[in-house]
């Protein structure tokens, strides 16, 4: 093999967990494209795909295959959440019903089922379907309506001219592969049919961070991690930013800034009942989903494929990203 085509673990006979490891070793190719990927697990070069390895129209095809086992667990700690930022700093965007009709104005099931291949499930909020605080009873629902969008577009005093263009917006997506490009080329052209002209805005991934911690940008694709605990996981991204540079493109970086929020999320991240937690979390999420600072298009699955002679892959909540010392091969 190729130097740096590679990387080879080798058991440790002194592991502290007596008879494990299981396996004797374990190589992660360095394989640099994911259709490359596909045709390695597909020839039987590698056993395991994990999140993100191949592109979502690959998956089910991959799944298919005699022997191989495909699984949605694995990420019951991270908890991803997809979501296009909305600068709240810039005019009209500093509107909530502006964003409400952005947010109507997105299919986002389309997201869903056409781009990301089916893999993912709807959110009208900021708190994973995993997270034990979750509580879509308090959501507003965005649903997919044209004609909504166009009427609170309207009333919000933002006709269009004469080429049908209410405004513009600099739109700067997530340089992490091709599924974020097409999300971001479907945004464009839903926004365009409410008259609102979106113009993408190529850039590598430091360009990408420069910008979001920067405020330079009116839309931005993301996903985070939201994590088991909303103290973590989305306190930052909706709690007041004083100053000038967000520091983390999962912070605050669209702006948004609603004093109860910030008491809300101060109060429940100090607060030891569950019970009472919860009942603050419940009152955030109804606010700031009636608010939409932006738009969460999706409750992220990353589904990891493996060949059913691996046996205890995913063993915890973090998937993939454990150690593998339960992970054993049939003969």
């Amino acid at each position: 093999m190729k130097k740096g085509s590679f990387i080879h673990l080798v058991r440790n006979p002194d592991y502290w967990d007596a008879g494990k490891p299981h396996l004797n070793d374990i190589f992660f190719h360095v394989i640099p494209d994911a259709n490359s990927r596909a045709i390695a697990f597909e020839t039987g070069q590698v056993d395991v795909l994990r999140a993100g390895d191949v592109e979502n129209f690959d998956i089910t095809r991959l799944a298919g295959l005699d022997a191989v086992q495909l699984t949605e667990a694995g990420w019951e700690f991270l908890q991803p959440v997809g979501y296009i930022h909305l600068n709240n700093r810039h005019k009209p965007l500093d509107d909530a019903r502006v964003r409400r009709a952005i947010a109507h104005a997105i299919d986002r099931q389309f997201i869903i089922d056409t781009i990301f291949g089916g893999f993912g499930h709807e959110t009208n909020g900021p708190l994973s379907r995993l997270s034990r605080f979750k509580d879509t009873s308090v959501e507003t629902k965005y649903e997919f309506d044209l004609a909504k969008a166009n009427a609170i577009l309207d009333e919000a005093g933002l006709k269009p001219d004469a080429n049908g263009v209410r405004f513009e917006l600099q739109f700067v997506p997530l340089p992490y592969g091709e599924l974020w490009q097409r999300e971001a080329e479907y945004i464009r052209e839903a926004l365009a049919s409410v008259g609102i002209k979106v113009n993408i805005v190529a850039t590598d991934v430091p360009g990408w961070f420069k910008r979001l911690t920067t405020f330079d940008y009116d839309l931005a694709e993301n996903f985070v991690y939201t994590t088991p605990d909303p103290a973590i996981g989305i306190s930052y991204a909706y709690t007041t930013l004083e100053g000038d540079n967000a520091g983390t493109t999962g912070g605050n970086v669209h702006g948004y800034s609603n004093p109860e929020v910030d008491r809300l999320l101060a109060d429940a991240a100090h607060e030891n009942d569950f019970d009472k937690r919860k009942a603050l979390y419940s009152q955030a999420q109804k606010i700031i989903s009636a608010d939409v600072p932006l738009i969460w298009t999706h409750d992220i699955v990353f589904p990891t494929l493996y060949r059913t002679k691996v046996h205890n892959l995913i063993a915890t909540g973090l998937g993939t990203d454990e150690n593998f010392a339960d992970v054993w091969l049939a003969k």
